[in-house]
């Protein structure tokens, strides 16, 4: 059986918390990056002009974009809880 209890001395607590946000920061990142992939589907297929369509084609571009920068603050928590959790 393997022993899954830090070796660097964290308290058994921190690390499961560590690892249950983890999780959570996981999914989180997940769902974002199947809404940016939705959206930016969706965005293409609003390329033709109106004015109604123009404007959620603009408001599909910016959401994208807003899960993309969501997704970048995801994967940056990411690494502030590995550097934390350790190797």
């Amino acid at each position: 059986m393997y022993d899954i209890a830090p070796a660097h001395g964290i308290a058994p607590a921190e690390f499961w918390a560590a690892l249950a946000a983890q999780r959570a920061l996981d999914d989180a990142l997940e769902a974002l990056e199947n809404a940016r992939a939705e959206l930016s589907r969706l965005a293409a297929e609003t390329t033709w002009q109106s004015r109604g369509v123009a404007a959620l084609h603009e408001r599909l571009v910016a959401a994208g974009e807003d899960a993309a920068d969501a997704a970048g603050t995801v994967r940056g928590m990411q690494w502030s809880l590995g550097a934390a959790v350790g190797p």
